[in-house]
């Protein structure tokens, strides 16, 4: 998937001091990009930067999401590292981001996607 925010922010260099910069300032805490899946019909968020701490879990990332998403109760949500690794659980996002985080400009990419559970359309 390419995220609108590199192609907002072509310049790696940038973007790459942007996130160093803001690691120095804030080493507890991890800069995340959160874009939706082009093909979902769910809403988009209000913002795609997010500076989270880094003992947060994925579990609990993904119920922010969804608060800001005010989704339903029957929707399910989906979020995505490297367009295919699904995180959840009591993993910790900095696990998440040792593993999956840009390579050349050390940010994490997360795509959500959503699809309604229980087969309804």
């Amino acid at each position: 998937m390419q995220f609108k925010f590199k192609l907002q922010n072509p310049d790696v260099t940038k973007r790459k001091q942007e996130s160093e910069k803001v690691r120095e300032k804030y080493p507890e805490r991890i800069p995340i990009i959160i874009e939706k899946d082009p093909n979902s019909k769910i809403k988009d968020l209000d913002k795609t930067k997010f500076l989270v701490p880094n003992d947060l879990t994925a579990q609990l990332l993904i119920f922010i999401i969804r608060k800001r998403l005010e989704l339903s109760q029957e929707e399910t949500i989906f979020m995505l590292v490297d367009g295919k690794s699904s995180i959840a659980g009591e993993t910790s996002l900095q696990d998440i981001y040792d593993k999956h985080k840009d390579k050349e400009d050390g940010y994490l990419y997360i795509v959500y996607t959503s699809q309604l559970a229980w087969g309804k359309n």
